[in-house]
């Protein structure tokens, strides 16, 4: 497991949001692909998850732009923040939204 990984189930071991996501006890490899190809089951189990907002929010307050996470791909994760005005490392409350 690489370092990247290793410290993404750190944090979400220690984060009390993540306890509630559903990817809690899947493997993070899972979410983790090196040519942006992630199984519809990965989009799958994102897609019904309560804290997929946090997870988002989460991902772009770390500067993750590894990665499927909040739903999102990086390059969608990229996307959704120039949408919305969001600058990578910004977290929830520092965003105002229009």
């Amino acid at each position: 497991m690489s370092d990247l990984r290793k410290t993404f189930q750190a944090v979400m071991d220690a984060q009390s949001w993540m306890g509630k996501a559903n990817c809690k006890n899947m493997s993070t490899d899972l979410f983790f692909s090196t040519n942006n190809n992630y199984d519809p089951f990965v989009r799958e189990v994102c897609a019904s998850c309560p804290v997929i907002e946090e997870c988002l929010w989460y991902a772009n307050e770390t500067s993750s732009d590894h990665g499927f996470m909040g739903g999102m791909s990086p390059t969608q994760r990229q996307l959704w923040r120039r949408r919305n005005g969001i600058v990578l490392g910004m977290s929830r409350s520092e965003w105002s939204n229009p």
